[in-house]
C-alpha cells in the first residue's frame, strides 16, 4: 500500500508540475509536426470512427465549414472575377470534401438507432448538394458582364439574400426556422423565374435584341444562379434536421 500511495502520489506530482506547459507543449508539437491535410479537416480524427455519436458530430461540423467556405467563394464569384487565392481555396475545399467524404463513408451504420441513423442519412444528403454545389462553382462566362443587364441583376440579388440566409442558418447551431422556410421560398421564386424568362430570353434572341452568343450565355447564367442556389439551400435543410435531432 506504501508503494502503491508513493507511485500515486509520484504521478499526481508530475501532472501538476506539467499542467501548466501543456498548451506549450501542444504548440511545440505542431511546430516539430504540422498539419498535412487541409485545416477544415483536422477533427476527423480515425478514432472516432469507432463511435458513430462522435464521428458523427465531428463530420456535421467540417461538412458546415466546407459549405460556408463554398458559399462565400460563390458570393464572391458574383463580385469580383476569381482571384488565384480564390482558385487555392477552391482546390483547399475539394480536397477537404474528398476526405469528409471518405471519413463518412468509415462510420459504422447502427440501424437500431433511429436519431442517429436519421443524422447519417440527413448529412448523406447535404454531402450530394455538397458535392454537387462545387461541381457548379465555376462562373459561366461573361457572368460579371452580363449579371447587370436585362432581369439578371434583380435575379443577382435575390441571389446574394439565398446566400446570405444560408450562412446565417450554417454559423449558427440552432438556425431560425422561419430563415430556412424564406430560403425555400426563395430559391423556388428564382426556379420560376428561370422557367419564365428562358422562353422570354430565346424570343429577344431570335428577334435580335440579344446576339446568339450572348443569349445563350444569358440563358447559361440564369441556370447557374438557380443551380447554386437550390443546393445551397438544400444544404441548410439537411444540417438544420440534423441539428435537431440532437
Amino acid at each position: 500500500m506504501s508503494l502503491a500511495a508513493f507511485h500515486t502520489l509520484f504521478i499526481a506530482l508530475g501532472v501538476a508540475a506539467f499542467l501548466p506547459f501543456t498548451a506549450r507543449f501542444a504548440a511545440l508539437i505542431e511546430r516539430i509536426i504540422p498539419e498535412t491535410g487541409p485545416a477544415l479537416t483536422k477533427h476527423l480524427d480515425s478514432g472516432l470512427r469507432h463511435t458513430p455519436s462522435v464521428a458523427l458530430e465531428a463530420s456535421q461540423r467540417v461538412i458546415r465549414d466546407i459549405a460556408l467556405g463554398t458559399v462565400d467563394l460563390i458570393k464572391g464569384s458574383l463580385q469580383a472575377a476569381p482571384s488565384t487565392e480564390a482558385i487555392e481555396r477552391k482546390q483547399q475545399l475539394w480536397q477537404a470534401l474528398h476526405e469528409v467524404e471518405n471519413f463518412f463513408q468509415a462510420i459504422p451504420v447502427i440501424v437500431q438507432d433511429e436519431p442517429l441513423s436519421k443524422r447519417r442519412i440527413d448529412q448523406l444528403h447535404a454531402l450530394d448538394h455538397l458535392s454537387r454545389l462545387q461541381g457548379g462553382m465555376q462562373p459561366p462566362q461573361k457572368l460579371l458582364e452580363l449579371i447587370k443587364t436585362g432581369d439578371l441583376p434583380g435575379a443577382a440579388q435575390k441571389s446574394m439574400r439565398i446566400l446570405d440566409l444560408v450562412t446565417k442558418c450554417l454559423e449558427s447551431t440552432t438556425p431560425n426556422k422561419q430563415q430556412l422556410i424564406e430560403l425555400e421560398q426563395l430559391s423556388a421564386q428564382l426556379a420560376d423565374w428561370r422557367r419564365s424568362a428562358r422562353p422570354k430570353i430565346l424570343e429577344q434572341t431570335a428577334r435580335g435584341d440579344y446576339d446568339p452568343q450572348q443569349g445563350l450565355a444569358v440563358l447559361d447564367i440564369m441556370r447557374w444562379l438557380d443551380r447554386f442556389c437550390y443546393h445551397s439551400w438544400r444544404i441548410s435543410h439537411y444540417l438544420h434536421s440534423s441539428l435537431t435531432e440532437d
